[in-house]
């Protein structure tokens, strides 16, 4: 559990892993069907999720969550 007041900025970031995980299904849905395009507007939409989920997390602290984990 969150500690009491962070509760909604937990939620999002969690949200956004969610989002993550069903955005990686709609590129792989989009490979299988050759779907260039599809594929494109996906790895976009991940980049974007995974923009908004680092700063939540650099935001709250999370270091190794946040953009600075994601250079390993």
């Amino acid at each position: 559990m969150p500690p009491e007041g962070d509760e909604q900025t937990v939620d999002d970031w969690v949200a956004l892993g969610r989002q993550q995980v069903i955005t990686a299904g709609d590129v792989a849905d989009s490979i299988r069907i050759q779907d260039t395009a599809g594929i494109t507007a996906g790895v976009n939409e991940g980049e974007a999720v995974q923009k908004e989920a680092d700063a939540i997390a650099d935001d709250y602290g999370m270091i190794d969550c946040g953009s600075a984990g994601n250079n390993s």
